[in-house]
């Protein structure tokens, strides 16, 4: 299991999903849909095979997790899903 990656709680950051090696496979990413448990997603954009989804934390301690999911449907019908998870971490402006 992947570690949570930090995230101050008065945070708002870019993280991005790669689904890059679909290129490979001669497939790309027809549509995506975004959801989060604990935080907010922001807006949300692909390119290039990434999805990147902009997130911040809703009323977060220090020690707090949330977790940010994509799934993307391909061009050749493929449903891609995927999950980052996050960590609230004390913010140091």
């Amino acid at each position: 299991m992947q570690q949570p990656y930090p995230l101050p709680t008065g945070a708002t950051m870019d993280f991005r999903f790669d689904f890059s090696d679909l290129n490979a496979l001669g497939d790309s990413i027809a549509s995506y849909v975004t959801s989060a448990s604990g935080m907010t997603v922001v807006s949300s954009a692909e390119a290039a095979g990434f999805v990147t989804v902009l997130v911040r934390w809703i009323n977060a301690s220090v020690g707090d997790s949330g977790t940010v999911n994509c799934t993307v449907t391909t061009d050749d019908a493929r449903v891609i899903p995927a999950q980052m998870t996050f960590l609230a971490t004390a913010y140091a402006p």
